[in-house]
């Protein structure tokens, strides 16, 4: 949509079935040459005279240049082995090759990887959860990437989260990786049914637990939640409020992961691939560089695999495009947008099964 947008293509193809660009080959500019008017040269009052700027080419729908320059990055083209890549983000690209083909699609994962549609969700600012740890009956603890000081978030004695949190500042919201992992410790102390569903009573974690009344169009909702932190009154803070993690959340997480996973499970079943077959799976993007691997698996958003061959890769669609850069890599690139296949997920008889089966939270 971005490259259609900046050249002025037509976007009506994008907005409806088969949702496809109306042109996807690479396309090649000189800059500051002042014989190109600037609606067909974007880049023509941009760069000095005479650079030559390139856009690459498009795999298909919704399968961009960026998801290209992961397949670059990673070796797709040179792959003798199985492996999967993710690039993480409101639109999750998936990629499989077996070794000989290469297969890419585009699924919408919603933005609650960003912490969008979460209510205590935050960015990756001061003070933002990005881990979590269950401490039972011990004494309340944060922490933090950088810790050099405690900070508490229940009372003394009480059932209490250890919570990991940007410049070791007091927990102000949940990252993307903080939910997922939170989400999964609670999982696993049975706070968490395997449906997503937040149990009404629990043993060590009940008084954490309650339910709000919210006004919704029909009337009164009672939303159940769990407490994650109470305001500190000793510190200056940017939240005034306790921190909940609401049974909407979960949903929103459920939504998200499942559609990744059936995503992976539908490419592999073309190529006939078991998770057993996979030699790397890549998580990629800002947010997939940052994620728990035991929660990545046991929250069930891969296949089944060994955690040790699972990577976690900043930028590949950053890296891929500085590759580009050059002209033999370039031409590399083409070459590999020729050759993979963009599968159309709503096509897929089995797609809407795998979908719901990988709602839950479980591994399988």
């Amino acid at each position: 949509a971005m490259h259609h947008l900046l050249l002025r293509a037509p976007i009506d193809t994008l907005a409806e079935l088969p949702f496809q660009p109306s042109e996807r080959d690479t396309r090649r500019f000189q800059s500051g040459t002042g014989t190109t008017p600037a609606d067909a040269n974007p880049f023509a009052d941009i760069f000095p005279p005479g650079v030559e700027v390139l856009l690459p080419p498009l795999i298909g729908g919704f399968v961009g240049s960026d998801a290209l320059a992961c397949l670059l990055y990673y070796g797709f083209d040179r792959a003798t082995e199985p492996l999967a890549a993710i690039d993480l983000g409101t639109n999750g690209e998936v990629m499989v090759t077996d070794g000989r083909r290469i297969l890419v699609a585009s699924t919408a994962a919603g933005p609650a990887f960003e912490g969008v549609n979460i209510s205590c969700g935050s960015r990756a600012v001061d003070g933002a959860i990005t881990g979590v740890d269950l401490v039972p009956g011990s004494p309340p603890v944060v922490e933090t990437l950088h810790a050099t000081s405690p900070h508490a978030t229940s009372p003394q004695g009480a059932p209490s989260l250890r919570l990991r949190t940007v410049a070791d500042q007091p927990p102000v919201g949940l990252t993307g990786s903080g939910l997922l992992e939170l989400v999964y410790k609670l999982r696993l102390a049975g706070v968490i049914e395997p449906n997503g569903r937040l149990v009404s009573e629990h043993p060590v974690f009940g008084d954490r637990l309650s339910i709000d009344v919210q006004e919704g169009p029909e009337g009164p909702n009672a939303v159940r939640q769990f407490l994650i932190a109470e305001p500190d009154a000793t510190v200056e803070t940017l939240h005034a409020t306790s921190l909940h993690l609401t049974q909407h959340d979960i949903r929103e997480l459920q939504k998200a992961k499942g559609a990744i996973r059936a995503a992976i499970d539908t490419l592999m079943a073309q190529l006939d691939l078991a998770p057993a077959d996979l030699t790397r799976v890549i998580l990629t993007g800002s947010f997939g560089s940052q994620l728990s691997i035991d929660a990545v698996i046991g929250l069930g958003m891969t296949p089944p695999v060994e955690p040790r061959i699972i990577e976690m890769s900043p930028n590949g669609a950053g890296f891929g495009a500085a590759m580009m850069l050059d002209a033999e890599e370039f031409a590399r690139a083409e070459r590999i947008a020729a050759a993979a296949e963009q599968v159309d997920l709503d096509l897929d008889p089995e797609f809407d099964r795998r979908y719901v089966r990988s709602l839950r939270l479980t591994t399988d």
